[in-house]
C-alpha cells in the first residue's frame, strides 16, 4: 500500500492513488501534528495543547483516542499510528511526506547548481517547486507552535523560488524570471536576494533603467519597513550596473583549445624609405632654394617646411 501525506498545501492523503477522508478539523489537526513530527513520540497532553490551548474540555484524552482511532481507520494505517508511553507517534517512510521529496530535489539542484549545470540545477529545482500547492497546511486553524513550524517550511520555499530564478538567470531566461520575481517581491518585498535577481535579469534585458529603478525601490521598502539600508551585495550590484560592471549570470565559457603554433608579434619599425615619395613640385623648389644660395661662401639658407603632422608637409617657405 503508497500512502502520500501532502503538507504543501492543503493537507491531503492519498492510499494507492486514491484520496482519503480525514474526518473533522481536530482529527486532520491531529494529523497535521503528527506529520512535523515524523517518528518522534508527542506526549499526549503536548497534543492537548496544541489542539485546546490552555482551556482544554474534560473529555481532550478520550476525544484525542477517537481521533487516532478515526484516522487508524481511515488511512488504514498498517500500524502507522503506535501508541507509545504517554503519546502516539506516526511512522513516516522515505518519500511518504511531499515536504521530505521537495528537500530531496531542492537539495539535487543545489548540488548540480555547485557542480557548474545549471541545466540539472533548473530542472530539480522545477520539480520542487511544482510540488507545492498552496500555503503550507492551508486550511487548518493552526496553533502557535505550529505556525512556527509553517513559517520555517514557507521559507524554504521561498529560498528554493530564488535559488530557481538564479539558474534560470544562468541560462540566459531572464525575461521568463522577471515576472515570477516581481510576483514575489509583492508578496514579500523585504528579500534582497529576489530584489538582486531582479535586477540583474533586467540589466541583461537590456533595460538598465529597469534595473536601476528596482533597486531605488528596493531601498525605499527596506527603509520604510526596516529603516535599513540595502545589504552590501546589492548595493555593490547596483554600482557595478550603473558602471556597466555587471557580470552576465552562468558559469563561465568553456576554454578555447590552445592553437597549434604561437605566432611572434614583429615589434620592429618600418624600414626607413630611400627617397621622399611624391611632391614632385615642392621637392623642386626646395632643390633650386639649395642650389642657388642668395650669398657668398659664408651665407646660410633657412627653408622651412610647414604643415600638419602626418600630411607630407606640401607647404614649403623660403
Amino acid at each position: 500500500m503508497l500512502l502520500r501525506f501532502d503538507l504543501l498545501g492543503p493537507l491531503s492523503v492519498s492510499r494507492d492513488g486514491h484520496p482519503v477522508d480525514l474526518g473533522s478539523v481536530k482529527q486532520r489537526l491531529l494529523l497535521a501534528l503528527l506529520l512535523t513530527r515524523p517518528g518522534e513520540a508527542v506526549p499526549a497532553d503536548e497534543l492537548v495543547n496544541l489542539l485546546w490551548g490552555d482551556q482544554p474540555p474534560a473529555s481532550a484524552g478520550a476525544n484525542i483516542r477517537t481521533y487516532v482511532r478515526g484516522l487508524r481507520q481511515a488511512i488504514d494505517c498498517d500500524g502507522r499510528i503506535v501508541t507509545t508511553a504517554g503519546g502516539y507517534l506516526l511512522r513516516v517512510e522515505p518519500d511518504d511526506r511531499d515536504l521530505d521529496r521537495f528537500d530531496a530535489a531542492v537539495a539535487r539542484g543545489r548540488t548540480a547548481a555547485t557542480s557548474g549545470d545549471p541545466v540539472r540545477a533548473e530542472a530539480e529545482l522545477a520539480q520542487a517547486l511544482a510540488l507545492w500547492r498552496g500555503p503550507v497546511l492551508a486550511g487548518l486553524p493552526l496553533p502557535r507552535a505550529l505556525s512556527r513550524w509553517v513559517g520555517q517550511v514557507a521559507e524554504r520555499r521561498l529560498l528554493a523560488e530564488e535559488d530557481h530564478a538564479g539558474t534560470r538567470l544562468a541560462l540566459g531566461a531572464a525575461a521568463q524570471v522577471i515576472p515570477r520575481l516581481r510576483a514575489l517581491l509583492e508578496r514579500h518585498p523585504l528579500r534582497q536576494r529576489a530584489w538582486a535577481h531582479l535586477m540583474t535579469g533586467l540589466y541583461h534585458s537590456g533595460d538598465v533603467a529597469g534595473a536601476t529603478a528596482a533597486f531605488r525601490q528596493a531601498r525605499q521598502v527596506l527603509a520604510e519597513e526596516t529603516g535599513m539600508d540595502p545589504g552590501p551585495e546589492l548595493t555593490r550590484l547596483y554600482d557595478d550596473i550603473l558602471h556597466h560592471r555587471c557580470p552576465p549570470p552562468g558559469p563561465p565559457p568553456p576554454a578555447r583549445a590552445a592553437p597549434a603554433a604561437v605566432r611572434t608579434r614583429p615589434a620592429q619599425l618600418p624600414i626607413t624609405t630611400p627617397d621622399f615619395v611624391g611632391r614632385r613640385e615642392q621637392l623642386a623648389r626646395l632643390d633650386a632654394v639649395v642650389g642657388h644660395p642668395g650669398g657668398g661662401p659664408t651665407s646660410v639658407v633657412v627653408t622651412v617646411v610647414c604643415g600638419m603632422a602626418g600630411v607630407g608637409k606640401p607647404n614649403t617657405e623660403n
